[in-house]
């Protein structure tokens, strides 16, 4: 099975960014009623994902940085201000943050190494590499 990272354009990132935070609040919206104060940020670590998998890394710091701001306004008390709230509050930013951090930061490396791995199978495959190729050669 072949991977293969097909670029998208900076526009669309933003895009995607802005959308997956608008979805994780609504969501979180609508679950507010049932879930009330508990896992406040869990959609937007959902929506950070989503954009770290389809978009760059400044899209993805945007949709992190967006979603604490977005939860903080409108799910920390005191509601509709932005504070840092309580001690629960201030860990559970930290560990958003975290993990959110961790998250872009793994996604980010992996799609620079493949980059990377496909690029060089295609010098391989276009004979640029001529000391892999003659110990291809030796080696056959």
């Amino acid at each position: 099975m072949k991977t293969t990272i097909s670029p998208i354009s900076t526009r669309r990132q933003y895009g995607i960014a802005l959308g997956s935070i608008l979805v994780a609040f609504l969501t979180r919206l609508v679950g507010d009623f049932f879930l009330d104060d508990s896992m406040p940020f869990v959609t937007f670590l959902i929506a950070t994902a989503v954009t770290t998998w389809y978009g760059g890394i400044g899209a993805s710091l945007m949709a992190l940085i967006l979603g604490a701001l977005v939860w903080n306004w409108f799910f920390v008390s005191p509601r509709y201000e932005l504070s840092m709230g309580n001690h629960i509050d201030q860990a559970g930013l930290t560990i958003y943050t975290l993990i959110g951090v961790a998250m872009i930061g793994y996604t980010q490396t992996w799609r620079w190494a493949l980059r990377q791995s496909e690029q060089r199978e295609q010098r391989v495959q276009s004979g640029g590499m001529p000391e892999v190729n003659s110990k291809l050669t030796h080696h056959v």
